[in-house]
């Protein structure tokens, strides 16, 4: 019986004892190694408590993973590790590689409740208050001989509550931390000649597809900056507003980038994606989380970023199964790297959310998914440069042909021809005359199908009825002499004639007249020109216009002047018509300035003769000058 009683108190001492973290004995072979298995934890769900308090706490959990990863929450977890020290190794660095925490403070206290040493940090904490400024979280501090000690640890954390953790000596940690400096400045200088290599594409080619991807890459450039600390480190160390939300603002930027790109790339919307709407929707929503991120509680922003990019992830696979089988090479490539970066972020996301363990792999898996989709990406968008060539070269090289075609065919027509007329002739003599004769001819079909494409466009120049110019062809005149008159810094002006009372000689004389009257009016505006080289078009309806390039307003309202004195002569009486036309012109002119359009001067000019015609019809009005700038 008493041998029974004995193995049951044995067994209930070794449960008990294996729910406390067994102590850490600091030897030089624990350098590096996770310290997560060594340490227990507890939950402060209030979080208020104090050092005193949580010493005197019995309730304290192991932790079961070498790096605890608890996911997200709001309370304030407080760490213990009981360290052994055996070693005459006194100087020693805890490294806390999560460069996310919001605070983070630590305690050093002796087995006789004796506080040691501690230390405050954290990314809502400015980084100048750090005794060792670096990109993780570093705290030296002193073992005071043999003995036992235990360290404290208190973590607030909005992103993830994970506590990779570490011991070094400050020689290993050098060591240590300079490949690691070498494989994350690998990382981000990747990534900036990737954003270099397409901007310059970008800056070539100006397709706004690679201006997107641009932006895409800038926002992951800077989102691995503040994932690795990078940021807050060495840009907004000071600002700890920016240190905590840094990294949602770029996760957002970068989703709504990531998702415009594979819209754009994979032509979703003219290949009529059903979840088009979805995609949409994401896009939308990570603009409007960027905009709420002032006033969003930044615990639900990792939610928020998680669940956005899950339903990207799922979108993204339904699009990649749709289309995959698609015989554009440029899309496959881009498939295969999207699945690898969507691979990756998803792991990434299921590391941050505590739902699988964390590892130096879970830790880099959306760095290397996303220097490999960087990677892929600029070769789908280079093939996607050289099939577009190859297509316009194919395009080029049909037009071509079908030209040498056209060719071969006149050379056939001509050679029937010559045939026709040598056979008449047997000597060479007669030949070369008949060669002679055939060239000229050639000549004279050349000159008169010249002379024909001459008429027939200055025939789609004129206006029908009246033989003046036609609108179409005064805006492309006004067009190109507002061009010139910009970079010559010339003025320009233009004339606004509309025929008064119009609609009533119609109404009382009939649309043949008023045909006529049009007619008469253009002729009489025409031969006042004259050779002036300010051309006369017809607007539309009963209006003309005059363009004056290199004239002021005051040459204007002269030339107005005279054109409703020659006007006013007209009389279609003899006609049946209306004894007496007149017209009313707005005249406008000015020096453009480099942010005018032609547009304005139109304006200006209808502006001038609708006070014009307010005013009595049968005058000419001249848009007036404001503060330098005219005005009608």
């Amino acid at each position: 019986m008493r041998f029974r009683v004995l193995v049951l108190l044995l067994l209930l001492s070794s449960t008990t004892a294996n729910l406390h973290a067994q102590a850490l004995v600091l030897d030089p072979l624990i350098q590096g190694a996770p310290l997560g298995k060594y340490m227990s934890f507890w939950v402060d769900e209030v979080g208020d408590a104090d050092l005193q308090k949580v010493i005197r706490q019995a309730d304290w959990l192991p932790s079961a993973e070498t790096v605890p990863n608890h996911g997200l929450s709001r309370k304030a977890f407080w760490f213990r590790l009981q360290v052994q020290n055996n070693n005459r190794l006194e100087n020693w660095l805890l490294e806390l590689s999560n460069p996310l925490l919001d605070e983070l403070d630590f305690y050093l206290v002796s087995d006789d409740g004796l506080l040691l040493s501690e230390h405050h940090m954290g990314i809502a904490r400015p980084n100048s208050g750090r005794q060792l400024v670096h990109r993780l979280n570093l705290v030296p501090f002193d073992m005071p001989g043999d003995g036992h000690f235990t360290i404290y640890l208190r973590v607030i954390s909005h992103h993830s509550m994970q506590l990779p953790a570490s011991l070094w000596s400050m020689e290993r940690f050098i060591e240590h931390s300079e490949a690691g400096s070498v494989v994350v400045g690998m990382l981000a200088g990747a990534l900036a000649i990737m954003l270099l290599y397409n901007f310059f594409l970008y800056t070539a080619i100006r397709d706004p597809i690679y201006l997107v991807y641009v932006c895409g890459v800038c926002s992951f450039l800077v989102l691995q900056i503040s994932l690795k600390g990078l940021g807050y480190r060495f840009l907004w160390g000071e600002f700890s507003a920016w240190s905590q939300v840094s990294t949602f603002l770029s996760a957002y930027c970068a989703l709504f980038f990531a998702t415009t790109f594979a819209m754009w790339f994979l032509k979703l919307k003219q290949r009529g994606f059903r979840l088009l709407w979805a995609i949409n929707l994401v896009r939308y929503s990570a603009i409007g989380a960027l905009l709420m991120l002032p006033v969003l509680d930044r615990y639900w922003n990792l939610y928020i970023v998680a669940l956005l990019a899950i339903s990207v992830i799922c979108v993204g696979f339904i699009a990649i199964f749709t289309y995959y089988k698609s015989g554009d090479r440029p899309i496959k490539i881009f498939i295969a790297a999207w699945v690898v970066f969507l691979l990756g972020v998803l792991l990434y996301i299921f590391n941050k959310l505590g739902w699988i363990s964390v590892n130096v792999w879970t830790e880099q898996t959306i760095a290397l998914g996303m220097i490999t989709e960087m990677i892929l990406f600029s070769i789908a968008l280079g093939d996607r440069i050289n099939t577009e060539k190859a297509q316009a070269l194919a395009a080029r090289e049909k037009v071509l042909l079908s030209l040498e075609s056209e060719q071969e065919e006149m050379q056939r027509l001509l050679q029937i021809e010559a045939m026709e007329l040598n056979a008449k002739e047997l000597s060479l003599q007669v030949q070369l005359k008949n060669n002679a004769q055939l060239e000229q001819s050639i000549e004279q079909r050349t000159g008169d199908l010249r002379q024909a494409a001459e008429k027939l466009r200055e025939l789609v120049r004129l206006d029908p009825l009246t033989q003046v110019y036609n609108r179409h062809f005064f805006n492309e005149q006004i067009a190109e002499h507002f061009e010139t008159a910009k970079h010559h810094n010339r003025f320009i002006s233009l004339l606004m004639i509309d025929v008064d009372h119009f609609k009533a000689v119609n109404d009382q004389w009939g649309h043949a007249i008023g045909d006529k009257c049009l007619c008469a009016v253009a002729a009489r505006i025409s031969r006042l020109l004259g050779d002036t080289g300010h051309k006369l078009f017809r607007f539309g309806g009963e209006e003309f216009v005059v363009l004056m390039p290199g004239a002021d307003p005051k040459q204007g309202y002269l030339l107005g002047d005279a054109i409703c004195e020659q006007v006013s002569t007209v009389s279609l009486a003899d006609l049946s018509g209306p004894d007496r036309v007149t017209v009313s012109i707005g005249v406008a002119g000015f020096t453009p300035a480099p942010s005018q359009r032609s547009e304005q001067l139109v304006g200006m000019a209808d502006t001038a003769l609708y006070r014009a015609k307010q005013s009595g019809r049968n005058r000419v009005q001249l848009a007036l000058e404001n503060g330098g700038q005219l005005r009608a």
